[in-house]
């Protein structure tokens, strides 16, 4: 068949010659090298055309050569946007009945690929860990069966049904990204990169499509959260409304959305702040990064000498918190603060309060004294909180209604800990005397019945405080500040003495980070299948390009909850509990070892925040003794 550009441009040549040329046959001589001539002003139109087109994204080729890039990636090369490579690169990939063999270079090159997608997991000199790893690479495509023998550069893929969908999405990292879905990543990644748009809509559509999707134009709000939805590739072309251009009209593909994904600016932070060994009557400082204040909770525990009466001073705001009691060694005091002076409606995250979860059964706060293998103690009572205006804070003023004035000290029967504002806070520990004395006995060998001259500064004094006062807080406040006027805050705290007891400290509390946003797109098939690809990594790398300078980016993929519906119609509802084996382990015989088998893998960026486990182990003891049948038939229990 003659293409029709070789036909036009023979036909002109034939009108431009002289016909003593034009007169000869097609197979002649002459006819032979008109036909040349037309061949190649043909293959000139064509190139010409190509260079053309090959300017705009739209109509380049992304077809590559042998030895070089496509036209389309050399457009993307000019704005930085880079086509995926294939993630895996074997020297050969033989296919026969039984699947794919994989053979690579060297036995290194295999085990780089495979850690590359299994991370630690995957451990070539440890058997354990080499058949671990395999069996993760069935968990991650379901329908696949790997082998692989040690020291051998093979790997071989076998498909366990004669479906052949799985085989299929695993011969997608064995080659490059598709032409026309780099041409599409490029086209609405191009003006976002290129426009020096840094807001949250201009982020969200350029994570949605790194992943390969289309993100839709009808974003929506969630409290402080901007919600974004990714659509298949092509929705925009079809649907008007996820285009944006007529955002009015009804959405024709509603409920098809492949991923979401959700831009919070200055999100709520967890934060802690540990002291192993804190010094009293010494000021450490917290760094608290939030545009809103907090109280944090507080816990406290005695490591080997009892600690009368510890308490904790802001030296920023000046509050005290005081504990009226001792904690003995390897106890733990537990604050949950309330809320007073907090706006917790300004924590509430996408949607939802989760947040200062204690205040929800207990409004008013609650302290507990907690020891190991000792039932907690509620010692809500015994906390008092100390407050006052200070003189230099902008709040304070003369005159004025009731909650104007100003409050020199103020005594409160309240499980409150000190406010911890943005920067830097200062805050110590101090022991204030023990209210009564203790002589212990011979079984006991910690205490704090220590005497001591009325000038020392160590050791008991009797009745310094009676107990009796707290019912009157202008008396009882009289004495602790009595006796915070006379506690040393210069005096060096270091020695064997029982007023400097060793303790730990740790406090933690919510932040609204400033100059931050997070980004979170909750993982499904879609997102597990663009991270296979390589598509996260360079997300994560075009996020970092377009956010505003010394804006701090904080991406992360968190897996949903799992849920399935049973149809009790279908079939009986049933659920089987089992225990396969029982044994009893003295703790002093050494520590307890808990492994968890999970099938699934996640890799988590420790850059991005905190990991964190919850388990919660039943060691519930059955008494035995109320079970008479066994009891009599002698059997044994297990």
């Amino acid at each position: 068949m003659t293409h029709p550009s070789l036909a036009l441009r023979r036909q002109r040549l034939l009108d431009l010659l002289p016909r003593i040329f034009t007169a000869q046959p097609a197979d002649s001589a002459v006819g032979a090298v008109i036909a040349g001539m037309a061949g190649a002003l043909a293959r000139l139109d064509s190139d010409m055309t190509r260079v053309l087109y090959d300017r705009w994204s739209a109509m380049a080729t992304g077809e590559r050569l042998p030895d070089e890039d496509s036209a389309l990636e050399r457009l993307g090369h000019l704005l930085q946007v880079y086509r995926l490579p294939a993630r895996l690169a074997p020297r050969s990939v033989d296919t026969d009945e039984y699947g794919l063999h994989l053979r690579f270079a060297t036995p290194r090159h295999l085990d780089d690929t495979l850690h590359s997608l299994l991370g630690a997991s995957w451990n070539p000199n440890d058997p354990e860990a080499h058949s671990h790893g395999l069996s993760l690479l069935t968990d991650l495509f379901p329908g696949l069966r790997f082998d692989h023998a040690t020291l051998d550069e093979t790997l071989h893929v076998q498909p366990t049904s004669d479906d052949p969908a799985p085989l299929q999405r695993f011969a997608t990292l064995l080659r490059p990204e598709e032409g026309e879905a780099y041409r599409r990543r490029l086209q609405l990644t191009a003006p976002l990169l290129t426009g020096g748009i840094t807001t949250p809509r201009a982020l969200l559509a350029l994570a949605i499509a790194n992943l390969g999707a289309e993100p839709s134009l009808d974003m929506y709000r969630r409290g402080d959260t901007l919600v974004a939805l990714g659509m298949p590739p092509g929705t925009r072309k079809r649907c008007p409304h996820c285009a944006g251009t007529a955002p009015g009209t009804p959405c024709r593909a509603e409920g098809q959305q492949v991923l979401e994904a959700w831009l919070t600016d200055n999100p709520v932070l967890d934060r802690d702040h540990y002291e192993p060994a804190p010094r009293l009557r010494r000021v450490f400082n917290v760094t608290s990064a939030s545009q809103l204040a907090d109280r944090p909770v507080l816990r406290l525990t005695a490591t080997e000498r009892p600690i009368a009466y510890p308490a904790i001073q802001s030296r920023t705001t000046g509050e005290i918190t005081l504990y009226a009691g001792t904690l003995k060694p390897g106890e733990t005091l537990h604050l949950y603060p309330d809320h007073l002076g907090l706006d917790l409606a300004a924590y509430d995250s996408n949607g939802a309060a989760n947040h200062h979860r204690w205040l929800e059964p207990y409004p008013g706060g609650r302290a507990l004294v907690t020891m190991e293998n000792k039932p907690e103690r509620d010692v809500s009572g015994d906390i008092f909180y100390l407050w006052g205006n200070r003189f230099d804070a902008d709040n304070s003023r003369f005159g004025g209604g009731r909650d104007e004035a100003l409050r020199c000290g103020v005594l409160d029967q309240a499980v409150r800990t000190p406010l911890l504002l943005n920067g830097d806070n200062a805050l110590m520990l101090l022991t204030f005397a023990k209210p009564d004395a203790e002589f212990a006995d011979a079984t006991e060998s910690a205490h704090l019945s220590v005497f001591a001259d009325s000038k020392d500064k160590d050791g008991t004094r009797f009745a310094l405080i009676d107990r009796d006062l707290a019912q009157s807080d202008q008396s009882f406040l009289s004495l602790l500040l009595q006796s915070l006027t006379q506690t040393d805050t210069t005096a060096e705290d270091g020695g064997d003495s029982a007023a400097k007891p060793p303790l730990k400290l740790q406090l933690e509390w919510v932040v609204r980070a400033p100059a931050t946003f997070r980004l979170r797109i909750p993982k499904n098939g879609w997102v597990t299948d663009a991270e296979l690809r390589g598509a996260v990594t360079l997300m994560r790398q075009d996020i970092e390009r377009a956010r505003a300078a010394g804006v701090r980016a904080l991406i992360d993929f968190p897996v949903l909850p799992y849920r399935e519906e049973h149809d009790s119609d279908d079939s009986q509802f049933a659920l089987a509990a089992r225990m396969s084996g029982r044994e009893d382990q003295d703790p002093g015989e050494g520590r307890l070892a808990i492994t968890a088998n999970q099938p699934l893998a996640d890799t988590h960026v420790l850059d991005e925040g905190r990991l964190a486990f919850d388990a919660v182990w039943d060691a519930t003891c059955f008494d035995w003794s109320r079970l008479p049948l066994l009891k009599q038939s002698g059997e044994t229990t297990r």
